[in-house]
């Protein structure tokens, strides 16, 4: 319960023009046994001295409080992005998700397919770590980013991580890249792994789901299969780049589709040269990107 701040007295002026740089202070615990509610007030850049302010118990002992300016408590912490990684070929799309989002101090909880262990054996002679604290040191040491960020990956039949209850809130998740069996499993409601789990949640809870398939040609059971996740709510983003930003290289190409991605969820971490956007710009994100890297 909050009280009206005191009426001023003889000694004491109030001041209608408050200037937009005061803070808010309240006056946190010491209520004792007769709970006393806390006293409120406003004060300038300069709160007062703790020492001096006391809230008074029903027996009369004084009771020391601390002030801190209310908007401390009231910033809510980044919530996690989930990111899944499938057998689908590219498993590039991924290494450089994660690169771009722990370079920018994104907090990932990771979960790849089963098969994605086989995949990475097949495309690149690479054996993917089945322990969690194992395969976060293999992601960072693969990405280049030994220590931004915050990365916890899980089991891929781990259905009772924090990621498979829609009470666990994060800012959605990223399939990337998405197979067409993940996608058929999805699209009939199945949930036989913690990455089809975690998806069928986001869209039971109405977050964010973006997959980005990497298949081709795509049959009729795929085209079905992608429609009904696109009516469920999801973003369906092919794994398509684009020539417009003028690539340079093969990271350009699968960062473009990245970007793309991300852009369906707000984040924006990509030194990307959008379409007309000032070229000055975009590399100044993109040194600042490679500083971070290499910190």
């Amino acid at each position: 319960m909050l009280t009206e701040p005191p009426h001023p007295t003889n000694q004491q002026s109030c001041n209608t023009s408050t200037p937009p740089s005061q803070t808010t202070y309240a006056l946190r615990g010491g209520l004792g046994g007769g709970h006393s509610p806390p006293q409120w007030g406003v004060w300038g850049s300069e709160p007062p001295d703790p020492g001096s302010i006391s809230t008074k118990n029903a027996n009369g002992s004084g009771a020391r409080n601390r002030i801190r300016p209310l908007t401390s408590s009231l910033t809510p912490p980044m919530k996690p992005l989930i990111l899944g990684i499938t057998g689908a070929s590219g498993l590039i799309y991924a290494i450089r998700s994660i690169k771009h989002l722990l370079t920018a101090e994104y907090q990932i909880e990771l979960v790849a397919s089963r098969s994605t262990y086989m995949v990475f054996q097949a495309e690149d002679q690479i054996r993917l770590p089945s322990e969690p604290e194992e395969q976060e040191m293999f992601w960072r040491e693969i990405s280049g980013v030994p220590t931004a960020g915050k990365l916890r990956c899980h089991r891929w039949g781990d259905v009772g991580a924090n990621i498979a209850s829609g009470s666990y809130r994060t800012q959605g998740m990223v399939i990337i890249p998405c197979s067409m069996s993940t996608v058929g499993k999805l699209a009939a409601g199945l949930s036989g792994d913690l990455l089809e789990r975690a998806a069928d949640v986001q869209l039971k809870e109405g977050r964010k789901l973006v997959i980005v398939p990497r298949e081709t040609p795509l049959s009729l059971i795929h085209l079905r299969n992608l429609t009904t996740l696109a009516e469920a709510g999801a973003a369906i983003v092919p794994a398509t780049p684009a020539w417009y930003h003028k690539p340079e290289s093969i990271e350009d190409l699968v960062d473009f589709v990245i970007a793309r991605a991300f852009d369906r969820l707000d984040i924006d971490c990509i030194p990307l040269k959008r379409w007309k956007t000032d070229p000055t710009i975009v590399e100044e994100r993109r040194a600042s990107s490679a500083d971070l890297s290499e910190s």
